[in-house]
């Protein structure tokens, strides 16, 4: 199809290894591209996604669809007002009772997703997080892994089920993240963003352990401590295809770039690999670069 109907635009909505080599393909084809999430296996295929967008000077978006919901731009607009100071500390998560994925073999199998949660719905609150703090680049990380239920269910099952891990940026912030496909949590499935400033915090939480979303903005008045939603809240947002189309048609850069990507899959790499080692991972200078500490 590339190769005959050179199409202007191309969603690549694949298996996570295929994400590399089909989007180089349509890059080289001559298409713009919106990839799902995550980005690549590896920073090494981000990082050559990202560079080939920019030479052939292509729109690569990655699709990280909850920077569209109405609560997270509500809560971007709270924090860029600087109603809850500087952010020094990100708490987030996605944790479910029972939900490792069935029917779609490709996601509990390594070669083929790259990882288990962590890479499945670590890679949403990562990037939420990590957008709302303002995108500080990453300095170390830590992290563990857990695979305690996935092989008594599924044969083949050869991923994490659980995992935890903690960031450090250069700017000496940091934040903590916690994801599993199966736990003992409390509801079918808890989701949330805690971000905690010099003066309140803003928190976005799932309710009733489904796909409807709360958010709260915390202040201390006259004394009290006092909390509740923003009082403008959006009626309305653009997803992602409608953004990515809308930079196509003007020329301009989309929110969740292909260098976004990149620092989170820098992010999923060296949690992956810190819980591999036992160690704490640093990272240099380079895009790409971790060493062990």
């Amino acid at each position: 199809m590339i190769d005959k109907a050179r199409p202007e635009a191309v969603i690549i909505a694949l298996p996570n290894f295929l994400h590399h080599p089909v989007t180089m393909a349509a890059l080289k084809g001559g298409a713009h591209v919106l990839c799902e999430k995550p980005m690549a296996m590896n920073c090494t295929e981000a990082a050559e996604m990202a560079d080939t967008a920019c030479c052939l000077n292509k729109t690569l978006m990655i699709n990280f669809s909850y920077r569209f919901k109405t609560t997270i731009i509500a809560m971007e607009k709270v924090i860029q007002s600087g109603q809850v100071g500087e952010i020094y500390f990100a708490n987030t998560g996605w944790l479910r009772q029972n939900g490792i994925p069935r029917g779609v073999g490709w996601f509990y199998r390594k070669n083929m997703a790259g990882g288990g949660p962590l890479i499945d719905l670590g890679v949403h609150r990562i990037d939420l997080a990590w957008y709302l703090m303002g995108r500080p680049k990453v300095e170390s990380v830590s992290g563990a892994t857990f695979q305690k239920f996935g092989p008594q269910q599924l044969p083949d099952y050869d991923v994490e089920d659980l995992a935890a891990g903690f960031v450090k940026f250069k700017d000496g912030r940091c934040m903590q993240i916690a994801v599993s496909w199966a736990s003992f949590c409390e509801t079918p499935e808890q989701m949330w963003t805690e971000l905690y400033g010099t003066d309140g915090a803003a928190i976005e939480r799932n309710t009733n352990g489904g796909y409807q979303w709360s958010v709260k903005i915390l202040k201390d008045v006259a004394g009290f401590r006092i909390g509740g939603e923003p009082s403008r809240m959006p009626d309305k947002t653009p997803n992602s295809i409608d953004h990515f189309v809308d930079c196509i048609m003007n020329n301009t850069k989309p929110g969740p770039s292909a260098e976004d990507g990149l620092e989170v899959q820098r992010i999923l790499d060296g949690l992956y690999q810190s819980a591999a080692t036992g160690k704490k991972v640093r990272f240099d200078t380079r895009p790409a670069g971790a060493t062990q500490a």
